[in-house]
């Protein structure tokens, strides 16, 4: 029984309470991250539903989506996309398309790409 209070406390120092107090942060803090994903989803989930009801083509969201995965240099470990506020954003991209292809603007709603155009224009 002393070796394991020995133990302990080479293991947790002299002050437990401090470990304690690091490690439920640290359950606290991923948490809070699983959180913000899917919060992450649901705005995607509400801007392409929205993107088709003001009459605007839903799959441009899943263009957007792929000019993130451009700027990306590569993907996240396992560990990254732990600790990541923001899911995978291959994973953004499987689920907008899904919601994209079965909305009623899909592929036949505006994409305005001549304002679009006129508009990047007058950029510096």
């Amino acid at each position: 029984m002393d070796g394991a209070r020995i133990a302990v406390g080479l293991l947790l120092g002299e002050n437990p309470k401090e470990y304690q107090m690091l490690i439920a942060n640290i359950f606290s803090t991923t948490g809070f991250l699983a959180y913000s994903r899917a919060n992450e989803f649901e705005a995607d989930r509400l801007g392409t539903s929205y993107t088709s009801l003001a009459g605007y083509d839903p799959e441009g969201m899943v263009e957007l989506l792929g000019k993130f995965i451009d700027t990306e240099s590569r993907e996240p470990s396992k560990l990254e996309g732990w600790l990541s506020t923001h899911p995978p954003t291959r994973d953004r991209i499987g689920k907008v398309d899904v919601l994209a292809a079965g909305l009623p603007m899909a592929g036949v709603g505006e994409r305005n790409a001549a304002r679009y155009a006129g508009m990047k224009a007058r950029l510096p």
